[in-house]
């Protein structure tokens, strides 16, 4: 199975989901065009009904043509508006992969791809990629990026003594190509099948190149790496293999909550001077800023992150006088570019394609030739700002304000960090108090998860 093969397999078990709760998908998927011009994806409709289920079964959400059935919870109508708002709000979908939750603690799946035979320094078992990761590990880079080709590198070379024998893994070998490293030694063939002490010719050793079987005579060897290449066009003994193997990710959601309250006089008072619902703002606004505090607790978590990868670079903030100052500022660009870089030389494969930056670093981006701003009028808080170079900016203005990480989202099959969708921001019903206050409460659960610590970096703005 690839992945695929995995998105057409996640659709074809949501379609249920999504004919089920079509009613509200619909609604939702029309506000959001019509809010800030989003349009759901099929796999977005089928979390948003994975998650209006899980509503449905943790608070007893009944849905008919007029009404939710249930007392605890705002009408369907404001339930409504409330998903609308936290999907149109939140920037995790644009930074993390995101999956839909069916239970509080839930196994989400990825394919891992295994070497399956021993190739020089390439063991069986070893990692090529997952979620977590690109590559194999940096000293086993040079050998991986041979597994496919007649070359053998590092294969290891036990102890061998006078009259041994050692059989060479891939066969036939190319005549002139065996080169053994045993401490300060090296030993090569002639190419005619006798085994000799670099730059000396005296014969120590034999090796048949058909069958790969080296023969002592005098030879000893403590523990030699051997390189060599063998035709693989010639039928072969071994053929490097990879195995496809399924990884489990477990997910765990935690709940987050938070109330409002009102004076009734007040929502009256400005119901009647501006014809303004004062609870309708306060809804959005406690759930905008619900949205916003678990952004923040994911990326906040992205800091710990790149702190741990210990990849940065620094930019000064203040112009030197030498350039331009709009000339100067174009030196951000190509900090955000060598943190980039960065990660790339650190996993061989991943180039960060999302930066979230604070305040100063909002402003640099802006400065820069080739941004293109992508923010609707008067966006307030942690939001999308723009591109530079196939780098999605997210503005985070609650981040340090001199602090950017960099990091990476392809789809929600590969990522850096995954968030789980359990359930959406509900809200209680509204209760007045004998002093006329209003009182209601908004709660969300989902779960986070930074999968690797690779794939982020760290631009610090200095002001030097």
């Amino acid at each position: 199975m690839n992945e695929s093969q995995l998105i057409r397999k996640s659709l074809r078990e949501g379609e249920a989901i999504v004919r089920r709760n079509e009613r509200l998908i619909s609604a939702v998927d029309k506000a959001l065009k019509e809010s800030n011009g989003r349009t759901l994806s099929q796999l977005d409709k089928i979390k948003l009904g994975s998650v209006i289920e899980n509503t449905t079964n943790l608070l007893m959400l009944k849905e008919d043509d007029s009404h939710t059935e249930v007392y605890d919870i705002a009408d369907k109508q404001e339930f409504l508006n409330l998903v609308v708002c936290t999907w149109a709000k939140s920037t995790l979908p644009f930074s993390t992969m995101t999956f839909s939750m069916k239970q509080r603690v839930s196994e989400v799946f990825y394919l891992a791809y295994k070497y399956g035979s021993n190739k020089g320094g390439i063991s069986a078992g070893d990692e090529v990629n997952k979620f977590d990761r690109y590559w194999v590990e940096s000293a086993k880079v040079d050998a991986a990026s041979k597994y496919a080709s007649e070359e053998v590198e590092g294969e290891t070379v036990g102890a061998v003594a006078a009259t041994d024998t050692y059989t060479f893994e891939f066969t036939p070998i190319a005549p002139g190509t065996i080169s053994i490293a045993d401490g300060n030694d090296t030993y090569v063939d002639d190419g005619e099948g006798h085994i000799h002490k670099e730059g000396a010719t005296t014969t120590l050793a034999t090796v048949d190149y058909e069958t790969g079987v080296l023969t002592s005579t005098t030879l000893a060897l403590t523990a030699g790496e051997a390189t060599y290449a063998y035709d693989n066009t010639i039928c072969p003994v071994e053929v490097p293999q990879l195995k496809l193997e399924v990884t489990p990710l477990t997910l765990t959601a935690k709940a987050y909550t938070l109330g409002y309250t009102y004076s009734t006089f007040a929502a009256f008072n400005l119901l009647r001077s501006q014809n303004v619902d004062l609870k309708d703002l306060l809804n959005e606004g406690t759930a905008n800023e619900l949205v916003q505090e678990i952004d923040n607790l994911v990326y906040a978590d992205f800091v710990k992150a790149a702190n741990a990868n210990a990849l940065g670079v620094t930019f000064n903030f203040n112009y030197t006088g030498y350039f331009s100052q709009h000339e100067y500022y174009q030196g951000f660009g190509d900090a955000l570019q060598q943190a980039s870089q960065l990660v790339f030389q650190k996993t061989r494969k991943v180039r960060p394609n999302v930066a979230i930056v604070g305040i100063n670093g909002g402003f640099l981006a802006r400065q820069l030739d080739g941004f293109t701003n992508t923010e609707a009028a008067n966006e307030t808080g942690t939001h999308v700002i723009g591109n530079y170079r196939g780098i999605t900016i997210i503005e985070n203005p609650f981040f340090d304000a001199d602090t950017c990480i960099l990091t990476y989202k392809a789809n929600d099959f590969q990522g850096a960090a995954a968030v789980g969708e359990y359930m959406p921001v509900i809200q209680t019903q509204l209760l007045q108090y004998e002093d006329f206050r209003n009182s209601s409460s908004l709660a969300s659960m989902i779960a986070k998860k930074v999968i690797t610590n690779n794939f982020f970096a760290k631009i610090t703005i200095t002001h030097n």
